[in-house]
């Protein structure tokens, strides 16, 4: 499955980055607004890559501000640390979750 992207232009560092993830089992799937959806070991994680003057534009700003778990990483070391360093989720009590919906 790919998903359409609208821009063409990507940064030079992640080619290494998607083969470095995908080594170690990682699905990566490219997308537009952020750069990579990654999937590894059940949690989801969006990194975001960029080169050493790349800046985040008007629309990563602003995902950003509305709490979007974005991960800017720079180079293979940081976006396996991005995806292999995510904390537990919190359990959930189901019990909790039906009474919210009562």
């Amino acid at each position: 499955m790919t998903i359409k992207r609208w821009s063409a232009k990507r940064d030079k560092n992640e080619r290494q980055i998607v083969e470095a993830l995908r080594a170690i089992g990682c699905e990566v799937e490219r997308m537009d607004a952020v750069d990579l959806l990654v999937l590894y070991q059940g949690n989801v994680v969006l990194l975001e890559v960029k080169s050493p003057t790349g800046r985040l534009t008007k629309t990563q700003n602003l995902m950003l501000e509305r709490g979007w778990p974005i991960r800017v990483v720079g180079c293979v070391d940081e976006a396996l640390k991005a995806v292999m360093d995510r904390p537990s989720p919190a359990p959930v009590d189901q019990a909790d979750i039906l009474r919210g919906l009562g």
